[in-house]
């Protein structure tokens, strides 16, 4: 027996051993998609004042900060891929970013690839 339900919170797949959680990532800054991450140059302050209602400009939670929250409760997590960032446009960036007063003035360069994401969690 398998259940299946769309929309928020995540799809969630329910079959007869597991559950799994299908959340969508999507680390994108919606006030610009031509300019996916400029909202991680923003302080928190800033980027709550510049929402219109919480995550209306997106979400600031990347793959693999979900990846070892998924870890450390003992979730095994694969991904499917759906757009990483250009990476001209990432190059341009990051100096950027490392001269804001951003909480993510620090975040590794390469955690920043993954755009959007499906991504399965199930429990080990």
């Amino acid at each position: 027996m398998t259940g299946v339900t769309l929309g928020w919170p995540p799809l969630m797949v329910m079959g007869l051993v597991s559950v799994k959680i299908v959340p969508i990532i999507d680390f994108r800054d919606h006030h610009n998609f031509e300019k996916p991450l400029e909202f991680l140059t923003l302080n928190d302050k800033d980027f709550l004042n510049s929402c219109e209602y919480r995550y209306s400009r997106g979400s600031r939670v990347c793959f693999q900060q979900l990846e070892q929250m998924a870890e450390s409760i003992g979730s095994h997590v694969e991904k499917l891929i759906q757009s990483e960032t250009d990476s001209d446009y990432l190059e341009e960036f990051i100096p950027r970013l490392r001269q804001s007063s951003s909480r993510f003035r620090d975040i590794p360069a390469d955690w920043l690839t993954i755009l959007l994401a499906v991504v399965y969690f199930e429990k080990i």
